[in-house]
């Protein structure tokens, strides 16, 4: 069916491509620009989202209703994204970016109950940290007026694990986390490892943390595994390790949405996050 009229877009936003050398892949890059941002000379804090093909649309809408009530500041949000017709197209591509190590069993299940998925492996959380780090963030700050320094990253399941990653290997790359339903059921004893590894050589840990769950995720099956996937209990037991340690710095908030089921728990935990973190 051909469309008769334009599409629906957001307005004041851009798409980029960003080559990266270090992932060897193509990025799509979506900005969303503060609404004074061509009247003003200001640098603005920097939202980094993951999963941008499926979150952009959720968070940039978000945001301008926080930020008409004032719970918010004005800001850049960059949506890290992949030259895809829609979320689902990067289900495979996703799991290579965004999970710490591989599982090679895993994917193969999800080949075989989605068959046609591009797939790339997985346990490339490394050198995705590298691309953000050396390649994304000195693209934004070259060509955009932001605030070097005020910058948050945000991310849902599997983006969630990510951000936990990052969180605990360069912490100094972020100010700010929104880390909703991080996935630590991929690799739990690895996730707390680096936890453990973490506070052996620290006694900071400055940056300002969201993490949340939602209650009914807590006995949903692991996709393509089937044992339960312990959302709010992996999420609440790191969160008492984080808070157990006494870090320098750290600001960390937890809340479960009660009744919310993974799908229904990225609204509002990007709702609930963002305050939080901006506070």
């Amino acid at each position: 069916m051909s469309r008769q009229h334009a599409q629906v877009t957001i307005p004041n936003t851009e798409v980029r491509s960003l080559s990266s050398s270090i992932v060897d892949q193509e990025y799509q890059i979506f900005v969303a620009f503060p609404h004074g941002y061509d009247a003003s000379d200001m640098a603005y804090p920097v939202l980094y989202l993951l999963d941008a093909n499926g979150f952009f649309g959720l968070v940039t809408e978000t945001v301008s209703m926080l930020q008409v009530f004032q719970e918010l500041p004005e800001m850049l949000i960059v949506g890290i994204g992949y030259p895809a017709e829609g979320f689902i197209q990067t289900t495979g591509i996703r799991v290579r970016d965004l999970t710490p190590t591989e599982d090679r069993a895993w994917l193969e299940a999800m080949l075989r109950l989605r068959p046609g998925l591009a797939a790339d492996g997985s346990g490339g959380a490394h050198n995705f940290l590298r691309f953000i780090q050396e390649e994304l963030l000195p693209f934004v700050h070259a060509n955009y007026r932001v605030e070097p320094n005020d910058s948050v990253i945000a991310g849902y399941s599997f983006g969630g694990l990510f951000s936990l990653y990052a969180l605990l290997h360069a912490p100094g790359t972020f100010r700010r986390y929104l880390i909703g339903s991080p996935s630590i059921w991929w690799d739990p004893k690895t996730v707390f490892e680096y936890e453990a590894q973490y506070a052996r050589d620290h006694s900071d840990l400055p940056a300002r943390v969201f993490l949340s769950a939602g209650s009914l995720e807590e006995s949903m099956p692991q996709p393509f595994r089937g044992q339960p996937a312990a959302f709010v209990s992996n999420m609440l037991s790191l969160a008492t390790r984080l808070q157990g340690r006494g870090y320098q710095g750290l600001d960390l908030k937890t809340h479960v949405f009660e009744g919310e089921i993974h799908a229904s728990g990225a609204p509002a935990a990007m709702s609930r996050g963002l305050r939080a973190v901006f506070g």
